[in-house]
């Protein structure tokens, strides 16, 4: 199985380039994008789960709207609840 992660992005050239450059791993057979809006590195700084949910559910959107495997990397509730109404999680 093949998993490949891609952080979102709120700006909308950003958004595209995350789709553009998701696009070769979908067609190469990506078992699953798993995509997160906050790095969990050590030092990084935390993310507002609205920016976080701003972040994601658009590159989520499209990708589960092409047909891709999505899961959501978060630990987040709030995050976890949008992505399930979104129903692509």
């Amino acid at each position: 199985m093949k998993i490949i992660r891609q952080v979102g992005k709120t700006i909308f050239r950003l958004y595209i380039i995350s789709i553009l450059l998701l696009v070769p791993f979908i067609a190469a057979g990506a078992d699953i994008i798993d995509v997160g809006g906050e790095s969990t590195r050590p030092g990084a700084s935390n993310v507002w789960e609205g920016d976080e949910i701003e972040r994601v559910v658009p590159i989520i959107r499209q990708l589960a709207g092409g047909g891709a495997a999505v899961s959501i990397d978060t630990r987040k509730a709030g995050v976890i609840e949008t992505e399930s109404r979104e129903d692509v999680a």
